[in-house]
């Protein structure tokens, strides 16, 4: 229950509550007493509501709450490399941040923060929304019961303004020169005793099997078979997933030529692969050209090779036709050329 007590010229009230075998407490100073017993019926109404272990972690920062949340899905799987650093970054951001204290304003200036340091429209976004999740699990987590209004205006208001973005579609294909070149290049340096990236055969793949590059470096052996091969915790929206993907004649010929010296079939460093690829790129004169432009490359190569989109997306491990649709390359001409010829559907006009 709430007691009142006059200190000098404020009021103090005192909350002491006993729930399931735990003592609670928690104290405020106002400048006249209304205010401290409102306050005092609103924590009491919230105990009795949330239960105290909510007012008990209420005063945890938002930096420890993201703390605690890395802490509980890393104790489930590993987590990728990307997740671990960018939770890790909010919550030395949010360290000094107490939960009771967060308002849209507090999100609002840190998305202009990132804005005005460089990062893009989409990263902002990514920032919102990982901070935005934490917050949606805190209570069945954590059972702290904090409302995702605040960062929900500040992320309104920043989209408004242009601070924050969907990521925009890449439509960069390497040119025939560009990997002609790039195979001299990694040729060249696979000759160095120093070498230990074998850049051209990782660069084949790429293209052959069109999977992000962290899963290309993470296939096992034991996990290969010939035809197909079982890739784990891919990545998804949700939740990581484990895929059974068919391997391209091509690629599997690479696979099945390659000396098996680790559990994996291409045991390296997927961050020291793409510095190759950009040290590469940049010693070439080669402008605008990432690592994952190869997998672009690839799927179109699918799609121009007659594979149909759930065939495509099979390989390449894409849930929907949106994301996809941007490798196909599609004209009115092509699908014009491909209707030409279709017997079925000219007996059908022959009978008009």
């Amino acid at each position: 229950m709430a007691s009142i007590r006059k200190r000098g010229n404020t009021w103090q009230c005192i909350v002491r509550v006993t729930q399931d075998g735990q003592d609670f407490e928690e104290s405020r100073t106002f400048d006249t007493e209304r205010l401290a017993k409102d306050w005092g019926k609103r924590i009491e109404a919230d105990i009795k509501l949330n239960g105290i272990q909510h007012r008990t972690r209420s005063g945890i920062t938002l930096g420890k709450l993201l703390e605690d949340y890395l802490n509980a899905i890393t104790a489930l799987r590993p987590a990728r490399r990307q997740t671990v650093h960018d939770i890790t970054r909010l919550a030395y951001e949010f360290r000094n941040d107490k939960l009771p204290t967060l308002t849209s304003k507090r999100f609002m200036d840190f998305g202009l923060s990132r804005a005005k340091g460089g990062a893009s429209g989409a990263t902002v976004l990514h920032d919102l929304s990982t901070l935005r999740s934490v917050i949606g699990a805190a209570k069945p987590m954590f059972g702290v019961n904090i409302k995702t209004d605040a960062i929900d205006e500040a992320t309104n208001s920043l989209r408004r303004i242009g601070a924050v973005a969907k990521s925009k579609s890449r439509h960069r294909r390497p040119t025939s020169d560009e990997l002609k070149a790039l195979t001299v290049e990694f040729e060249r340096i696979g000759r160095h005793p120093a070498t230990i990236i074998p850049m051209n055969t990782i660069l084949q793949v790429a293209i052959l099997f069109p999977r992000r590059l962290g899963e290309i470096t993470s296939m096992t052996w034991e996990d290969y078979r010939g035809t197909h091969i079982t890739l784990r915790d891919t990545k998804h929206p949700v939740a990581p997933r484990t895929e059974v993907v068919p391997v391209p004649e091509d690629a599997a010929a690479i696979f099945d030529a390659l000396p098996r010296i680790d559990a994996r079939i291409l045991p390296y460093n997927s961050e020291s692969v793409s510095a190759s690829f950009e040290r590469a790129c940049k010693r070439l004169e080669i402008m605008d050209l990432r690592f994952h432009d190869l997998r672009h490359e690839g799927i179109t190569r699918l799609f121009d090779a007659g594979l149909s989109i759930p065939e495509v997306a099979m390989i390449s491990g894409h849930k929907s036709w949106g994301m996809l649709k941007r490798y196909t390359h599609m004209s009115p001409k092509s699908v014009a050329d491909k209707l030409r010829g279709r017997s079925r559907l000219t007996e059908w006009t022959d009978t008009l």
